[in-house]
């Protein structure tokens, strides 16, 4: 799949972004399950709508991919995370932090990703 065919979400509950996407995925809870994201083309519902900018930036001299994403969930939110890494056709697992509610988190990988899949979301 190549960027331009991206759909951003799939079968509901996956997000799958490429290098300089930047997205609003509106979610749907059910206790502390998400059980459905769309893409939205702006922030019409803050109190359920993810920001996730997905881009490379410079950090200490060397180029970093960067993923900047903001709960909008009153509680703790885990998600799991694959990344597919320059020039490989294949993903692999990635560690991720728990969002904390309503603040800006930032993830970093000291290496160029062409893609990552979000997935797993379970409030806490």
């Amino acid at each position: 799949m190549t960027k331009s065919e991206n759909t951003f979400v799939y079968n509901d509950k996956y997000i799958k972004l490429f290098l300089e996407d930047e997205v609003f995925v509106q979610a749907e809870v059910s206790g502390n399950t998400i059980i459905k994201l769309t893409v939205v083309s702006e922030m019409k519902n803050p109190m359920n709508t993810f920001v996730i900018k997905f881009k490379t930036e410079n950090f200490g001299g060397h180029k970093s991919t960067i993923m900047h994403i903001t709960s909008p969930f009153k509680t703790t939110l885990s998600y799991s995370a694959r990344i597919q890494r320059n020039n490989t056709s294949s993903f692999e697992n990635t560690s991720v932090l728990d969002l904390y509610a309503k603040v800006p988190s930032l993830e970093q990988w000291p290496y160029r990703i062409e893609s990552i899949i979000l997935y797993d979301f379970i409030l806490k």
